[in-house]
């Protein structure tokens, strides 16, 4: 699984969200919102993804060695 692109999906997701909320509001289809306990999961799940993209990132580089990952 691609970490990263979970991270900032899940990220700009939250960025949508007053967004995401006032289109809940105004569609005339039935979108179900996601709850408040929803949208404190996707947070804490951004606090977590953000270690995994730094590490990533830290061995993403040519010269990057175990030892890196602390």
């Amino acid at each position: 699984m691609q970490w990263n692109s979970s991270f900032y999906m899940v990220q700009q997701l939250l960025l949508l969200r007053p967004h995401i909320r006032d289109y809940a509001c105004m569609s005339l289809a039935a979108l179900t919102k996601p709850s408040a306990n929803q949208w404190e999961l996707l947070e804490a799940l951004v606090i977590i993804l953000t270690y995994a993209e730094e590490i990533t990132n830290e061995m993403s580089h040519a010269d990057a060695c175990i030892s890196q990952v602390s």
